[in-house]
């Protein structure tokens, strides 16, 4: 935020601004720290496994394809059906350059 805008902020914006920026360094500080340097505060948020234990990877293939399965069933058609890239290159090829060149640069961590 500007300092021009900053002077004639209200007090309820600098408070808004104020918990942001608190709230980015919690952020920030529970990253940096990482999990195995006891800073444990978002720890709830980390991915956790589908089940503990030996065969993890073969129940969460299996959670994966089950899913994909009934996809088809319970959502409509959508980027995963066949036609989908023919009907988007077709229909709109301006859009499709510029998804996957966004795409490109996410990949690059390009932001």
């Amino acid at each position: 935020m500007k300092i021009e805008r900053l002077m004639h902020a209200g007090i309820p914006i600098l408070m808004n601004r104020g918990w942001q920026e608190i709230s980015r360094s919690l952020d920030r500080l529970a990253l940096a720290a990482g999990p195995d340097h006891g800073l444990r505060l978002f720890e709830h948020l980390a991915p956790q496994p589908l089940i503990e234990g030996p065969g993890q990877e073969q129940a969460a293939a299996e959670a994966l394809a089950a899913f994909r399965n009934s996809c088809s069933q319970r959502f409509f058609a959508g980027i995963t059906h066949p036609q989908t890239t023919a009907l988007l290159e077709a229909h709109a090829p301006d859009i499709c350059a510029k998804v996957i060149e966004m795409g490109d640069a996410i990949c690059e961590r390009r932001f």
